[in-house]
This record gives structure tokens, C-alpha cells and sequence, in this order.
């Protein structure tokens, strides 16, 4: 199969209708759905009234979803609170915790990716308050519950590395993958958000998270600015031709970021798409 190309729609416009009718001209084979209708507003946090309504738009566009992309696991890593609910899970509801309140968001978000069909929710993992290997049996733990859920439902959590969690580089990413070894459980790989760790993104943290890779982010990075790819500290020629010569079939998702200069977000999106599409014609 060959690989898929789609944007998180906020990438693209706040404004999912904006979004969807450049998806639907730039033909993309999918969407991933984020932040809506207003900057910051999470899919998850969205009224019953405007999921209808996202629903509905989607829907008539005839865009298939792939990622639901709720901040999960955006959040500190406790290993009682981790061990209790996962002894009694009934506490999730009731528990106020930060990790229960992720597993409700997780619950919420497996409900979402059933109603637009989507195979993926994208988590996180955990924010990065000391050396992992101080932390990692917890943090292994941690993602037993949620793996759970997910198997439940016939979803799959999408691991995206960053570089305030416990998985910033694809070897990172890939180790935690490895130990924890769920088919449920697999990769968003964002060259740019590793890029901050001393492992060198590509090709060295691509070849360590390369077995596990569903989804891939596209932007690039500059210092501490986001550019348009090419333009950065990634090698997006070298990352693109290896996808190619690895037979990859999975998705390519536009993330542009915030842009410095005068190019708007959606400007810096079209660039993007033009610059992959161009180098795996």
C-alpha cells in the first residue's frame, strides 16, 4: 500500500470547514481531528452540540478519520495513584487524581474514535520530571489500564515522543514500545520533537522506533522556531526516501505548528504538502 497522506485539521484552520475544504482540494486521503472551532478547545472538550456538529461536517465530507488526539498523559506520573486504580478500576470514575481524570479523558476519546470511525487516540507519555530509568517500571504500569480499554474497543494508542515526556527520541520512544510489546500500542514519530534530545532524530531515532511507526508527523524545526520542512534541522529528504525504501504504509500527517515570518499557518501547511508530495512522486 502506498503511504497515506492526511493533517490534523487545526493545522490546516481552526475553523473545521475551512479545514475540511482544503483537505478536499488538496485530495488527502484522511484527517486527524485535535483542537476545534476555537484555539485551544480540545475534540474531547467540545459540548455534545458542536461533536454533532463535527460529526456531521466530517461526515458529509466523505474524509475518513484516523487520529482522535486528545492531550492524553499530558499530566505527572504517580505511581500510587497507578497502582490503586489499576487494582480497582470502579475508582476511575470517582478518583481525583490526575491519572483517573486521563482515564476518563481516554474513555471519552475511545467513544469519540467509535463514532467517526477512527482507528487511533494519540497519547503521550507522562510529563518528564526525572531520568526514566528512575521511573520506568511505574510508567510501564501506567499504560496497563489504558491498553486495556483501548483492546476493549478495537482501538489502538498512538505514542507520540516529545520532548517534555518520558519518551522524547525514537530509541526512548521505541524502548517503552518494546517492554510493554501490546499490539494495541504503537507510534506517532515526530523527527521534529526529538530533535531536542542528543540522539539525532533521523537517522538514528527513526531506526530505533522504525518497527512500531503508524503515523508520522510532519513540520521542522529551526533552533527553537518551526519552519516549513526543508528549511530546518531535519533531514526530511533522508527521513522521506528511507520511508519509501522501507515500504512504509502508514500515514504522513501535516502539523506545520506556529510559523515564524509572514506565512500564515495555512500557507505553511500547503508548503509542506507540496514538499512531501513532491519528493515521493
Amino acid at each position: 500500500m502506498p503511504i497515506s497522506l492526511g493533517a490534523v485539521t487545526d493545522e490546516i484552520s481552526i475553523n473545521l470547514e475551512e479545514a475540511l475544504s482544503w483537505a478536499k482540494k488538496k485530495e488527502l486521503d484522511y484527517i486527524d481531528l485535535r483542537d476545534l472551532w476555537v484555539a485551544g478547545e480540545n475534540i474531547c472538550e467540545l459540548s455534545g452540540d458542536k461533536v454533532n456538529k463535527t460529526y456531521e461536517l466530517v461526515k458529509a465530507s466523505g474524509l475518513p478519520v484516523k487520529t482522535i488526539c486528545p492531550t492524553l498523559f499530558r499530566a505527572l506520573l504517580n505511581g500510587d495513584d497507578v497502582k490503586r486504580l489499576k487494582e480497582n478500576r470502579s475508582l476511575v470514575n470517582r478518583d481525583d487524581s490526575q491519572y483517573a481524570e486521563h482515564l476518563r479523558i481516554l474513555k471519552h476519546s475511545i467513544d469519540l474514535a467509535d463514532r467517526f470511525d477512527a482507528p487511533f487516540i494519540r497519547t503521550f507519555a507522562f510529563f518528564r520530571e526525572k531520568e526514566p530509568d528512575e521511573v520506568w517500571e511505574t510508567l510501564i504500569e501506567a499504560f496497563a489500564l489504558p491498553l486495556e480499554m483501548v483492546a476493549e474497543r478495537g482501538k489502538i494508542l498512538l505514542l507520540e515522543n516529545e520532548d517534555m515526556s518520558y519518551a522524547v527520541s525514537g530509541s526512548e520512544a521505541a524502548r517503552l514500545l518494546q517492554d510493554i510489546n501490546n499490539k494495541h500500542f504503537r507510534a506517532i514519530w515526530d523527527p521534529a520533537n526529538a530533535y531536542n534530545h542528543e540522539e539525532v532524530p533521523f537517522p538514528a531515532g527513526y531506526n530505533q522506533v522504525k518497527p512500531f511507526i503508524e503515523l508520522i508527523h510532519a513540520k521542522d524545526i529551526s533552533g527553537s522556531d518551526i519552519v516549513t520542512m526543508g528549511n530546518g534541522a531535519i533531514n526530511w529528504d533522508g527521513q522521506l526516501k528511507a520511508l519509501q525504501s522501507d515500504k512504509y504504509s502508514g500515514g504522513i500527517s501535516i502539523e506545520t505548528h506556529t510559523l515564524t515570518g509572514e506565512q500564515t499557518l495555512l500557507e505553511g501547511s500547503e508548503a509542506n504538502l507540496e514538499y512531501i508530495r513532491t519528493r515521493l512522486a
